[in-house]
């Protein structure tokens, strides 16, 4: 049996996809280990690097693709099906590894530890609008070991930073389907089999631009995205979970009910007052109660909602009150 596969996934990498590849090919190990990438139809001259690479390392590389695009989950869950090694580890097109020892220690790390199912290390940043690389990222403060009660908290475990074991949890199941996010869901039903380990060295890199998937999206839609799969994976799990859980909703739905206030006032501002009125009415829906979380630093007064929807649902009922008010107020 293969003992590492690394599953790559890359769409639109042409200017990142050589360095990510180099530093696969640059690891030094004492085991066979394959290289799976999951292309998805890019636009532009990816799969010519890929060919590239295969015609330079053809027993090496394999190539997951189709004619047509299938979309970043369905591409990751067929290059992840193909992956045959005891071991699985990730990488995007768009990162790269810097040690050339990373395979070597996680895998022999798996080797020691049968009760480990993820092993991971911390990562550093490189922001491509100024080149500047430094800054650790998931973990801030790394340690031995984690649990899943820990990782259904916060994902800490960055896709080029982690290899876990093949063939844990069987087939994907149906919510997997339907989320953007293919990374930390996978951790987390990894994580059901065994603890997760961290080595301390920094072995790779995250690269920070605005072609990436997760980056490119607004925040309403990445704080959608964690509702999602928070309740998707509170029914896969039959609520075993659930006070973490909750309380992770809790907090989205109270940033939630900030980022669509603020752009309820910013529409209210510019003149569109449909998508104001959207906006306040979402507001409010999130956090009827204008409940308190102690991760939101801040929460909108619920007066103000209520001024907000006031004054763009009911301008006239708006001012009369107001008018009112004030009269009052000046007796």
């Amino acid at each position: 049996m293969m003992k590492v596969s690394v599953l790559l996934i890359t769409y639109n990498h042409e200017n990142y996809l050589g360095q990510a590849l180099d530093g696969i090919l640059m690891q030094k190990v004492d085991f066979d280990y394959e290289i799976v990438v999951g292309e998805d139809c890019s636009t532009d001259s990816t799969r010519q690097v890929i060919k590239d690479y295969m015609d330079r390392y053809p027993n090496k590389i394999r190539l997951i693709s189709s004619e047509s695009n299938v979309g970043p989950i369905k591409n990751f869950i067929r290059t992840y099906k193909s992956c045959n090694g005891k071991y699985i580890a990730m990488i995007d097109g768009d990162d790269y590894w810097t040690s050339p020892d990373k395979l070597q220690k996680q895998a022999d790390f798996l080797d020691r530890n049968s009760y480990f199912s993820i092993v991971f290390h911390p990562i550093i940043n490189r922001d491509e609008m100024d080149g500047k690389i430094g800054g650790f990222t998931w973990p801030k403060n790394p340690k031995e070991e984690y649990t899943i009660e820990e990782l259904l908290k916060e994902c800490f475990i960055h896709t080029a930073s982690v290899m876990c074991r093949n063939g844990l949890f069987g087939d994907f199941p149906d919510w997997f389907h339907s989320t953007i996010m293919y990374d930390w869901p996978l951790h987390v039903l990894n994580a059901q089999y065994g603890r997760i380990g961290c080595l301390p060295d920094v072995m790779a890199v995250y690269r920070i631009h605005g072609g990436g998937l997760w980056s490119s999206l607004e925040k309403p839609s990445t704080h959608l995205e964690y509702i999602k799969f928070y309740n998707a994976i509170n029914l896969h799990f039959h609520k075993r979970y659930n006070d973490i859980i909750k309380s992770r909703l809790n907090y989205h739905d109270c940033i939630l009910s900030n980022i669509y206030y603020e752009l309820a006032l910013q529409n209210e501002e510019s003149g569109n007052l449909r998508s104001s009125r959207a906006y306040v009415i979402k507001s409010i829906y999130y956090n009827p109660l204008n409940a308190n979380n102690k991760y939101v630093s801040e929460k909108v007064p619920y007066t103000d909602k209520i001024k907000l929807l006031f004054r763009i649902h009911l301008p006239l009922t708006y001012k009369f009150i107001k008018k009112v008010c004030f009269s009052v107020s000046n007796r």
